[in-house]
């Protein structure tokens, strides 16, 4: 076998787009769920070797929205393998971002009172938490709850945007807020049972960089969502924090009062955002020591 075979896949009966990235093109010809173990080398064992190159080259420069990209309609054989590396790129990425503290850096630091070093996960799942607070306050003082709805807030046909278009503007105001330390994505990470749907997939993954890398992942769900009261257990933990192996989540629900509420939502549960608070942080309490996680009910509507 010549190094002028490998250059030329079409030899070995794989068509080359020039209108597809590699790694696609690569999944497309050499799928993992096709991989077999060949006594002798063959074009096929190859190409296996070039794509696991190729994926590990992507994994170390921390491309992890493009390994996440792969995995959409791909085999569960392929997810896997996907999943477990785009973890790792996200890790390298928030590292490769990362950058020291320098002596007038530290100085604003030290004269500033809300300043917060991220150490670990527990470092970061603080400094997410106060940054939602501030942005709970400017969707009240700054009026940024319009960006949230389609309408006006009360007035006729007025309803708030998808969770993913809420998520997409968390993240945005979040990796505005704390750039270039931590990185802040929306990153799909999905288990298809078919071509059709979503699937599993987690809302917002936060990661920091440094000495030790720290990860938070975030679930969020719209007040009228019927899963509301068990995606703490059956998505957060069990899904996500569990199969990644990340101890820090937080769960937010984006609550409307009744009476900013479109006709068709329920108008009778969940009134009371204080108390659908602490019912939520007793489910995320039953999770601990292994597990902590933050309850967040942000008002997206507008103040009374």
């Amino acid at each position: 076998m010549t190094e002028d075979h490998l250059a030329s896949p079409a030899d070995a009966g794989f068509s080359v787009s020039k209108n597809r990235g590699q790694g696609p093109m690569m999944l497309d010809e050499v799928p993992f769920a096709a991989d077999r173990a060949d006594t002798v080398r063959t074009l096929r064992s190859d190409a296996q070797v070039l794509r696991g190159r190729l994926l590990q080259t992507m994994t170390a420069r921390g491309l992890a929205s493009d390994l996440a990209a792969l995995m959409d309609g791909r085999p569960e054989a392929d997810c896997e393998q996907l999943r477990y590396l785009a973890q790792e790129a996200r890790a390298r990425e928030a590292v490769t971002k990362w950058q020291p503290v320098h002596p007038d850096m530290l100085m604003k630091f030290l004269a500033e009172g809300d300043a917060r070093l991220v150490r670990d996960s527990a470092g970061l799942l603080t400094v997410l938490r106060e940054q939602l607070h501030q942005i709970q306050n400017d969707l009240r003082e700054r009026a940024y709850f319009r960006f949230l709805w389609d309408g006006e807030p009360g007035q006729e046909g007025a309803s708030p945007k998808n969770e993913d278009t809420i998520s997409d503007w968390i993240a945005h105001e979040l990796q505005l807020r704390l750039n270039p330390h931590i990185v802040v994505d929306r990153e799909i990470q999905v288990t298809r049972p078919s071509n059709k749907g979503s699937g599993t997939r987690i809302d917002i993954t936060a990661t920091s960089g440094g000495t030790n890398v720290g990860r938070v992942i975030f679930e969020a769900k719209l007040v009228k969502n019927s899963e509301l009261p068990t995606a703490i257990d059956n998505q957060l933990v069990d899904q996500y924090l569990i199969p990644t192996r990340t101890s820090h989540g937080i769960y937010i629900v984006y609550w409307v009062s009744p009476e900013l509420r479109p006709k068709k939502w329920p108008k009778k549960k969940y009134r009371d955002a204080h108390q659908l608070g602490e019912i939520l942080r007793e489910q995320a309490r039953r999770h601990q020591p292994n597990t902590n996680i933050e309850v967040f009910v942000l008002d997206i509507g507008r103040p009374a």
